[in-house]
């Protein structure tokens, strides 16, 4: 890659994370990771857009999972659990 070439992917970078902020800004936690994963966004880029660490980004992630596993057993047979 050019030196031209890493600066447009710099600035394509903040546009990224400024729109990512912006679609976020009225979400809370766990909605806020939903959204961006669902966006395409990486672990890493969603740590960065939302402020914490990598670490928090998975455990947020694993209670998404969690909790669609819930939602889709509790439809298939009629009950939530």
């Amino acid at each position: 890659m050019t030196e031209k070439d890493l600066l447009v992917v710099e600035k394509l970078d903040k546009i990224l994370n400024l729109l990512a902020i912006n679609i976020i800004k009225d979400q809370k936690g766990d909605e806020q990771v939903k959204i961006l994963v669902n966006a395409g966004l990486s672990r890493t880029e969603i740590a960065r857009c939302i402020g914490k660490d990598i670490n928090t980004v998975d455990q947020a992630l694993h209670r998404i999972k969690s909790s669609n596993k819930q939602k889709t057993h509790g439809q298939s047979n009629g009950k939530k659990q």
